[in-house]
């Protein structure tokens, strides 16, 4: 006798949970912060105040639960309303193809790396100009070029610093979930930038503050 079976997640949840890992929090002092949201629209959210991830459409409960990834404990609880952390209106600066986001992610994903053995902070500055655009590693002052098919000149968002970390996550998002192309949207220096699919992916990155 067959026994036939209804799966209730998307093909791409098991991949997208493991991925809040993440951005979950790790401070016990915040502690639904170290849990995921399944919003019952099928809305998963993790969030650790400094970067956000938000992927729609991709489980299939209908009851709102929160489920810590490193545990797997359930729970339920009040957790922060997001939605409003994801700017509206913001333009977007860069579009990336497949090939350009797993270009941007290794490169990011290797500075992030060299700075593990400094024991400090890997953080990245963006430089934009009228016709073109460039990178700093703030560690070792490392100037970089990086592809993209689109970019746009934004006046307000010139100079944006950012944890390179936080970046490369974002973009190991898109590329686990084959997400055909990414726009990458800013709304100011110290607003937090999107790097979203423009459908069901949002992964939120906060600029830091330099002095």
């Amino acid at each position: 006798m067959k026994t036939q079976l209804e799966m209730i997640h998307s093909p791409k949840y098991t991949t997208a949970f493991q991925l809040t890992k993440r951005f979950v929090g790790k401070n016990t002092g915040r502690v639904v912060l170290t849990f995921a949201l399944h919003k019952s629209d099928g809305t998963l959210i993790a969030t650790d105040s400094h970067k956000l991830l938000r992927i729609k459409n991709i489980h299939g409960f209908k009851e709102e639960y929160l489920i810590n990834p490193r545990t797997f404990e359930a729970a339920k609880g009040q957790y922060p309303d997001t939605d409003k952390l994801i700017p509206e209106n913001a333009e977007m600066v860069f579009r990336l193809d497949q090939d350009q986001i797993k270009t941007w992610l290794k490169i990011h994903k290797s500075l992030k790396q060299m700075a593990v053995g400094t024991r400090d902070t890997a953080l990245t500055k963006l430089i934009m100009k009228q016709n073109s655009f460039e990178f700093e590693d703030k560690l070792s002052g490392i100037t970089y070029k990086l592809p993209a098919n689109e970019y746009k000149f934004d006046p307000k968002t010139e100079n944006i610093t950012f944890n390179t970390e936080y970046l490369s996550d974002a973009l190991e998002v898109h590329h686990k979930l084959s997400s055909t192309e990414v726009f990458i949207k800013l709304k100011g220096t110290m607003r937090p930038f999107n790097i979203t699919d423009g459908n069901d992916v949002d992964a939120l990155v906060l600029p830091v503050r330099t002095y």
